[in-house]
């Protein structure tokens, strides 16, 4: 079996270029999206692993297990790139007119009449995504050498480990005139609003289970692999409000591949200290899963808000109505890798080093008939609103109304933008450290640990993000 686990660490780069590589469109700012996944704040590898991947690799002890506990907090900071996630154009803010205000059509971003406001309307309007993580990862590890001395497997372990994390969301949707943040946030919109409160979320993010094995364990090298499984615990969100709290994967099943390696490199003359580098990889392909997302139309932004009605009728809906489809989603790979050195006085150590998390865009699988089981109204049945009744007007935009048309125009699935639904491809770069002490005491060891990191995403799709965490660990 270790063979089997050998295998499969040489098998991991293969498994990690399609997350780190293949991400369509690298390096671009990202707008008009109605759904974002910041990363999940267990997907951190120094934090899971650390000197904790040390210690599974060397269980000793009378019962060959270990505990461990990792408390943790994840702030965003304020990063001027995450507001054209959620907007348009690339634009920080947007500009709301009506169409009697002296802000010529071509001027303005949003026509204030499409949200039921006054033709006087005008002001700005803008956001500040954030969000505010606290929680513990709990976990233990049972080494199979307790039970058996056979060579091929009493190296191995297995690992359950529990993410319990409360996650706050907040869009901070904010306008020079009240009445625009009042008018987007209305349940007269039945999708996609943008909340004017924090969501909170509490609970279980994902069960996750693990198999390991020590591939070597010497004096100058330690390599140590796992797999396994996350299964999720959490409802997948709703799509109510836009950037509502998810804790993990989003509901998710998720196949897990990881390798930690530490190579002794020089012990300093006349001293207790040593160097050590050290190397942690963990790969995650999720499963596809229906979810509920809401979509815009190709080439016009924000047109989830614009009225639809059906030919012959009066009576408008908005369009997130018939917008808002049960789709299927397939996340992909999620690519966590991470290295860095580590120097070691006695029982104390210091690790620091830098970390890359990355993944690519969704895929989508728009759904196919009978709709009343993938989703809602045939599309087919509506077309934009004209100001004629039941009447369409094809050519209007979120900033313009398009002249009514000559024959009613419905609206077709090649005209759905799917990617305005997705969650988009990101890569972060992290920097961390992590120090660490580790003591005897009769029936086994314990060790304690602090550690920090800081997020540079280089896409708007990620948040820009701060981690703090506390390690608390023993052997029995």
């Amino acid at each position: 079996m270790k063979y089997v686990a050998l295998l499969c660490f040489l098998a991991m780069p293969y498994m990690l270029h399609p997350s780190v590589i293949n991400i369509p469109d690298f390096f671009q700012n990202y707008t008009s999206q109605t759904f974002m996944m910041p990363r999940p704040a267990y997907h951190n590898t120094p934090t899971i692993l650390g000197r904790w991947g040390t210690v599974l690799a060397e269980l000793s002890g009378n019962n060959v297990t270990a505990a461990h506990v990792t408390p943790l907090y994840q702030w965003s900071r304020n990063w001027d790139r995450s507001a054209p996630y959620f907007l348009f154009s690339c634009k920080n803010q947007l500009i709301f007119a009506g169409d009697a205000t002296t802000i010529h059509p071509n001027d303005r971003d949003v026509r204030a009449e499409w949200f039921g406001l006054s033709d006087t309307t005008s002001g700005t309007f803008s956001c500040n995504p954030k969000q505010d993580v606290w929680g513990a990862i709990i976990s233990i590890g049972q080494g199979f050498g307790k039970w058996t001395n056979w060579k091929i497997i009493k190296d191995w372990w297995f690992e359950l480990a529990l993410p319990i994390l409360s996650v706050k969301n907040n869009l901070h949707p904010a306008a020079t005139d009240p009445s625009i943040t009042q008018a987007l946030s209305s349940l007269h919109i039945t999708a996609a609003r943008w909340n004017l409160q924090a969501e909170r979320l509490t609970g279980v993010a994902c069960m996750r289970a693990i198999l390991g094995a020590t591939i070597i364990d010497d004096e100058k090298f330690v390599l140590v692999y796992h797999g396994g499984v996350e299964i999720p615990t959490e409802r997948r969100v709703r799509p109510d409000n836009l950037f509502s709290p998810t804790l993990g994967s989003n509901g998710h099943v998720s196949i897990l591949n990881g390798i930690f390696g530490r190579l002794h490199l020089r012990t300093f003359p006349h001293t207790c200290c040593a160097a050590q580098f050290f190397v942690s990889l963990e790969h995650h392909y999720y499963l596809e899963r229906d979810q509920m997302r809401v979509f815009d139309l190709f080439g016009k932004p924000w047109s989830r808000y614009l009225p639809v009605r059906r030919e012959g009728e009066t009576h408008t809906r908005p369009a997130t109505d018939i917008l808002t489809r049960r789709v299927t989603i397939r996340p992909g790979g999620f690519a966590d890798i991470s290295a860095g050195f580590a120097l070691t006085h006695r029982k104390a150590e210091l690790e620091f080093g830098y970390a890359l998390w990355a993944h690519h865009h969704e895929r989508i699988n728009w759904p196919e008939k009978p709709y009343c089981d993938k989703g809602v109204e045939p599309l087919s049945e509506y077309g934009i609103a004209g100001t004629g009744d039941g009447k369409s007007a094809s050519t209007s935009t979120i900033s313009q109304l398009g002249g009514d048309d000559a024959v009613f125009t419905p609206i077709k699935a090649s005209n759905i933008d799917l990617f305005s639904g997705i969650s988009r491809g990101a890569l972060v770069n992290r920097i961390f450290v992590n120090g660490s002490y580790k003591g005897h005491y009769q029936n086994g060891n314990m060790f304690i640990g602090l550690g920090g990191s800081i997020d540079f995403p280089r896409e708007n799709s990620a948040l820009r993000t701060a981690q703090v965490w506390l390690n608390i660990g023993v052997e029995m």
